[in-house]
C-alpha cells in the first residue's frame, strides 16, 4: 500500500510541475497572413530592371548621379550607388548617347546598374565582294 501511495505521489508531482513547465513556454503564435496589398507590388517592382537609352544631359560625380534626357524629351537621374557604377559615370561625357540598365529602390529612387556606351557609325557598312 505505501509503495502504491508513493508511485501515485510521484505521478501527481510530475504531472504537475510538467503541465507548469509547458504553461510556461511562450506562446507560439502565427504569423499574420499576406494581403495582397500596395507592398507586396512595390517589393516586386523594385527588383525590375529597365533600359533607358537617351543623350547624357548631366553628370555629377560628387553627388554619383547622371542625368538622361530620353527620345520622348523626359529626363530622368539615375544614382550611381555602387564604385563599379560610379566609375562607369566618371567616364560618360555630357552629350554622348548611352544606354542605361536601372532598377527602381525605395531608399535611391533610380539606381543605376550598368552603362552602355553607344558606338558611333562609322560610315557605311562593309559589303562583300560581287
Amino acid at each position: 500500500m505505501k509503495r502504491m501511495t508513493a508511485i501515485l505521489v510521484a505521478v501527481a508531482l510530475i504531472s504537475f510541475f510538467g503541465i507548469n513547465v509547458l504553461a510556461a513556454e511562450a506562446p507560439k503564435t502565427t504569423p499574420p497572413a499576406k494581403s495582397h496589398t500596395q507592398t507586396d507590388t512595390s517589393v516586386q517592382r523594385a527588383w525590375k530592371i529597365q533600359k533607358i537609352e537617351g543623350t547624357v544631359v548631366n553628370v555629377d560625380t560628387v553627388k554619383n548621379t547622371i542625368t538622361i534626357k530620353k527620345s520622348d524629351g523626359s529626363e530622368i537621374t539615375l544614382k550611381a550607388t555602387s564604385p563599379k557604377t560610379q566609375e562607369e559615370i566618371k567616364k560618360v561625357k555630357t552629350g554622348e548617347s548611352i544606354s542605361v540598365l536601372c532598377k527602381e529602390s525605395k531608399k535611391e529612387g533610380m539606381v543605376l546598374k550598368n552603362v552602355i556606351k553607344e558606338k558611333p557609325d562609322k560610315g557605311k557598312k562593309k559589303q562583300g565582294k560581287k
